[in-house]
């Protein structure tokens, strides 16, 4: 994590994940993957990932099942 991520205040650092995710961005799990969030298909294919921006990554994905191109949000914490 870079130091001027660092020194954001955790509330700050919430807000700016929840505005991420207000975005129609969905929730990345490790476990799960990207859930599609049309069909609800589990591990879509990841086209891009981001570098992590404080504690929070970006990926990109497409739905092997119905094709929809969606973003997930990662927090790590």
């Amino acid at each position: 994590m870079n130091k001027a991520a660092q020194d954001l205040p955790r509330e700050m650092l919430r807000e700016l994940v929840e505005a991420i995710q207000d975005s129609e961005g969905v929730d990345y799990s490790p476990r799960m993957g990207g859930v599609c969030p049309v069909c609800g298909a589990a591990r879509c294919r990841v086209t891009n990932t981001g570098a992590w921006t404080g504690q929070v990554r970006m990926r990109n994905h497409r739905c092997r099942i119905c094709g929809l191109r969606f973003k997930s949000v990662e927090v790590d914490g």
